[in-house]
């Protein structure tokens, strides 16, 4: 065999033997898998209702309109006027999941759908971890406790709460994406380790599969991609001989490196994703950043609670690497999120916190491997055969501790007042101490010691790794079962859904007393108290509930809307106790004046109080019409507005620097230093006499182009006092008017993006807040939500990657079903039908 440049036995071989199988390996990386769906509730997965709780309760309108309204015209991507005064649905959101949830749909209830598909990565990460660790040429034991180890990754809660990503807490809270991504990852970088480092025959077929599972990764999510990208680098630097003489002091050349194999798979792999990658690129600079605060400090990264799984990950970590140069690029994966923790503090607009799930996630891995290696050495020492009365004391002492140790679930009985030969014992501190979980571990106990009264002396070399795997997944998952770990209740809240909430019928009534009035944009109190019907993003639904007659102008997808910082802004005004996530913001709280204004600017129809002084500063306000009481709900309308409005003034300009690709995409990982549209625009913003002077990011050379200090002169345009703007339709990817004030601009209250393409008008341009105006050339003007060169190229270069994927494996499958026949030149015409294509005399050499 030829091109096998890792001619050498597991690391850890010595403990392989018939007594481990493939099977027995199966059977511990499905334990830990079970042991996490157990973690979250796997009966209340099956009850067909809406699920909620933090963001995953605002999640469930994204797959509902993709099934609906997106694939229905033929789109994954495309546009929503359900949140923000409209934004690009799926464009810098991860669409694999929601397509996932809309396929299962087909067979199952939607709840059903939704809640099965926010645990799949979760359940596939002891897998995915598995495979990853077998790639890195470890032994199947070792493998197996290492899947354990990254299992636990999963059930991982500090820093409190951890929705950093890739655990059951930040899956909870709606980052389940993430976690998909995550398995996804891990995947790619076993099957590039194993092209790279594995015989040559296998190298097509698991390069194919590690651009499959990097575009898998890209799908779900951005971040995730970023970092598994870089460390591939290290998996050729793991391969190249000049590792291999410094882990070994050897000069022994090994094979050829086949270096095109990393960007061949990044190649491939965009390739597939283009349709949605492509878009999302050259599209970044058109979204909203949060400004999250950066994370500080070492206890950050390394938190008190992980220290012995950091001194265990680094000590796996050496070992590895000075073992297996297939290490590397896991290794890499770990590391690499310390500097960029460090470096993306400093301004960048990437949160640093988004670097540490593969960090932490890096050190339970190694710490696995430690855990393994050390298993196989204590293997090396003890008895072949391990005596039956070892395994039973192990058994009956892990039932004690668990049933006397945490508290699981409520006690079987009241023994209050107890008597007979309970009393007479003085049981009652005993049996009060059971409960109905305990039984059933002492139950699974019996069963056990049964079992294993019936079999010959088991094979010490499968006794003590599976010991190591059940000992971590039963620590983490009994900190579950005793409610000492959050993530147990966290999922029961959840997947009860919304209608299993105590205050369902409130919830439920405002739903359906919106839906009763006629269709409009609905601005809703910000309050933490909505938590009680399961999020404080309950209302984000109201789209959701209303069949989208009527949109919330708050929304899930923040990045996604030019819109969001403004929304925030009015959020404050419009309530007692707003969240005003943004930082830096000019908030203005409880500032109803200046909220009134902004409503009519937005075009909002609906406001929604819910708390006592938001009511009766609506009450007093002559703006805010009574509409019905919904309690402790009260909906009011609005002062009558229009959807576009003709300009009293002609626009200012003004043009922002660095608008260009590579500009936007450094700004990523720096700090701004130029003011830029958005900057303009909340200044433009926090002067409220300026809302009839609108600044454009473009338009006419006659418009007055301005500086960032928006000093320019004001002319007022003049216009027949009848301009009359009418037929105005707000549809899906679409807005369409009629107008007698041609040649006039006019602002339409939709969030811009550079798919709206206008016709009978020019334009449009970005306008302020983050509209867009343009100016009629008809009286008829329609605008189009519509697929440009980006997504264009980028469906033609998927189309040409599922070309390319599938030649490839044609010709593979040709070639593994074409007979084996020797080399052209050693055919000879007078041997045919001799049963040999060899001339006599000559051999195979």
């Amino acid at each position: 065999m030829t091109g096998s440049p890792d001619q050498h036995r597991s690391v850890g071989d010595g403990i392989r033997s018939r007594a481990w199988s493939a099977r027995t390996s199966a059977v511990m990386v499905a334990m830990v898998s079970v042991a996490t769906l157990l973690a979250v509730a796997p009966h209340l997965l099956l009850v067909a209702n809406t699920p909620t709780g933090g963001d995953m309760g605002a999640h469930v309108l994204g797959p509902a309109y993709l099934r609906d309204v997106l694939l229905p015209s033929g789109r994954i991507m495309g546009w929503s006027n359900h949140w923000f005064a409209g934004f690009p649905i799926f464009y810098f959101y991860f669409p694999l999941p929601s397509l996932a949830i809309v396929a299962l749909d087909l067979v199952l209830p939607y709840g059903v759908a939704f809640k099965a598909m926010t645990v799949v990565g979760l359940v596939a990460l002891a897998p995915a971890t598995y495979f990853l660790v077998r790639s890195m040429g470890f032994a199947r034991p070792v493998a197996a406790v290492a899947a354990a180890a990254g299992g636990a990754y999963a059930f991982m809660e500090t820093p409190t709460p951890n929705i950093f990503g890739g655990t059951i807490a930040s899956s909870l809270a709606g980052e389940f994406s993430y976690s998909w991504s995550f398995a996804f990852s891990l995947v790619y970088l076993g099957c590039l380790i194993r092209a790279l480092h594995g015989d040559s025959g296998q190298t097509g077929r698991y390069f194919l599969g590690a651009a499959a599972a990097l575009a898998g990764t890209a799908l779900c999510h951005v971040i995730t991609t970023m970092g598994v990208v870089f460390a591939s680098l290290f998996v050729l630097v793991g391969r190249s001989n000049w590792y291999e003489r410094l882990r070994t002091g050897a000069r022994r050349e090994r094979a050829g490196l086949s270096w095109w194999i990393v960007p061949g798979t990044w190649a491939l792999g965009f390739m597939l994703t283009a349709f949605w990658a492509l878009p999302l690129v050259i599209r970044l600079r058109h979204t909203t950043e949060m400004n999250w605060q950066p994370l500080a400090g070492f206890d950050e990264l390394v938190p008190v609670e992980l220290w012995p799984v950091a001194i265990l990950g680094v000590i796996g970590l050496v070992v590895a690497l000075r073992r297996t140069g297939r290490a590397v690029g896991p290794a890499a994966l770990t590391l690499v999120p310390i500097p960029a923790f460090f470096l993306l503090s400093q301004g960048a607009k990437l949160w640093n916190g988004r670097a540490l799930p593969h960090w932490f996630y890096g050190l339970h891995l190694f710490a696995g491997i430690a855990v393994g290696l050390l298993a196989v050495a204590a293997c090396r020492r003890l008895p072949e055969r391990t005596p039956r009365w070892w395994i039973q004391s192990g058994i009956v002492g892990a039932v004690l501790v668990l049933v006397f140790g945490p508290d699981i679930g409520d006690p079987v009985r009241d023994l209050q007042g107890a008597d007979g030969w309970v009393a007479a014992l003085r049981l009652e501190p005993l049996i009060a101490r059971i409960s109905g979980p305990d039984m059933l571990l002492m139950a699974a106990g019996i069963l056990l010691l049964w079992l294993v009264g019936r079999r010959a002396r088991p094979a010490t070399r499968t006794v003590v790794p599976v010991l190591a795997c059940v000992a971590i997944t039963g620590t983490v998952f009994v900190g579950v079962a005793a409610e000492e770990n959050y993530v147990g209740a966290w999922a029961r809240w959840n997947y009860l859904g919304y209608e299993g909430k105590a205050s369902w019928p409130e919830y439920e009534g405002v739903m359906a007393a919106v839906d009763t009035l006629p269709p409009g944009r609905v601005h809703w109190e910000g309050n933490s108290d909505l938590n009680k019907y399961g999020t404080p993003m309950a209302p984000m639904l109201f789209p959701y509930w209303t069949e989208g007659t009527h949109p919330s102008m708050e929304g899930l997808y923040f990045e996604s809307s030019l819109t969001t910082p403004f929304h925030f802004l009015n959020s404050s005004e419009m309530s007692s106790s707003a969240s005003n996530p943004i930082p830096g913001l000019a908030y203005h709280n409880a500032d109803l004046e200046r909220g009134a204004v902004h409503m009519r600017l937005f075009n909002v129809a609906y406001y929604v109080a819910f708390t006592d002084a938001a009511k009766d500063r609506a009450d007093r306000h002559a703006d805010f019409t009574f509409v019905v009481d919904s309690p402790p709900f009260r909906i009011y309308s609005l002062a009558e507005s229009s959807l576009v409005d003709v300009a009293v003034n002609q626009p200012w300009v003004f043009e922002e620097p660095g608008t260009r690709l590579v500009p936007s995409l450094v700004g990523i990982f720096t700090e701004d230093t130029e003011p830029d549209f958005v900057d303009v625009a909340l200044e433009w913003y926090e002067d409220i006499g300026l809302v009839d002077q609108w600044v454009a990011a473009d338009g006419p050379p006659h418009w007055e182009r301005i500086t960032p200090d928006l000093e320019g002169t004001t002319v007022p345009i003049a216009t027949d006092s009848n301009v009359e703007v009418s037929d105005v339709v707000l549809e899906d990817h679409r807005v369409s008017f009629t107008t007698t004030g041609v040649g006039l601009p006019h602002l339409i209250k939709v969030s811009y993006f550079p798919n709206w393409t206008a016709y009978g008008a020019e334009g449009p341009w970005r306008a302020t807040p983050a509209f867009m105006v343009v100016v009629p050339t008809a009286r008829d003007v329609e605008l189009r939500f519509e697929n440009t060169w980006v997504e264009i190229a980028g469906l033609w270069s998927t189309l040409a990657g599922f070309i390319v994927l599938v030649v490839w494996l044609v010709t593979a499958a040709r070639r593994r079903n074409s007979p084996d026949l020797p080399p052209e030149g050693l055919r000879h015409p007078s041997l045919r039908g001799t049963g040999t294509g060899i001339r006599p005399g000559h051999s195979w050499s």
